[in-house]
């Protein structure tokens, strides 16, 4: 027990925070009224948001998740009534998701969640404390 790898002691870390992060983000969710919206949605709707309509293969490079997994997520939101599907105007074959009246009147609050989040999560880190981090993180997925 006490010589214990530490990457085990990191993932355990970072699994404890994303899971205090995700409990953060449903509360202020539902204290915003944001009815419809789950985290996992949170990476495809930040692309619409910032670049408006896109791909599924456009979300899915950018978010970095296979286009299955894009398609069921957007799935999920357009039961909902946050996002449609279009077809591309160059190419019919191609779908294109787009927000809906609902999904963009969650911007703002879905903003300020973000924000807040953030600011708990790099509360007490400097620029290249993250700097540091990040890079880390980033290769940690590169066997992937």
């Amino acid at each position: 027990m006490g010589n214990q790898d530490p990457s085990d002691r990191i993932l355990s870390l970072m699994s404890g925070k994303l899971q205090a992060s995700y409990g953060f983000i449903r509360r202020r969710m539902a204290e915003s009224g944001l009815e419809g919206l789950d985290v996992s949605h949170g990476d495809i709707l930040w692309q619409l948001y910032a670049h408006g309509r896109r791909t599924m293969s456009e979300l899915a490079h950018s978010i970095g998740r296979d286009k299955s997994t894009v398609t069921a997520l957007v799935s999920k939101m357009e039961a909902r009534g946050l996002v449609r599907r279009e077809r591309g105007v160059a190419d019919s074959r191609v779908a294109v998701v787009a927000l809906t009246e609902l999904g963009a009147s969650y911007r703002e609050a879905f903003l300020g969640i973000s924000a807040e989040i953030r600011e708990r999560l790099w509360a007490g880190f400097s620029e290249s404390d993250r700097a540091t981090l990040a890079r880390l993180l980033e290769r940690l997925g590169e066997s992937d």
